[in-house]
């Protein structure tokens, strides 16, 4: 039986340095799902990643540029 002093934790500690890491490579310019296959985990963890970082997501879609239908007009 556990002690009531004992801290209890459910599911993994935070890493900060590989949420950092994270973020270096979507502020780069990566895909989430790129940055996924970098760090060896799924899209939905760097989501939840930057998420809980409280970090900005791009908008999909990323080709905005003179030629494409969703330039900026």
């Amino acid at each position: 039986m556990r002690d009531e002093d004992e801290e209890r934790h459910c599911g993994n500690k935070p890493n900060f340095a590989k949420r950092e890491k994270v973020i270096d490579l979507y502020d780069s310019g990566m895909t989430m799902r790129a940055v996924a296959a970098v760090m060896g985990v799924s899209h939905q963890a760097i989501h939840r990643m930057l998420w809980r970082a409280g970090h900005p997501r791009r908008m999909r879609g990323g080709n905005t540029g003179s030629h494409s239908r969703h330039a900026k007009k």
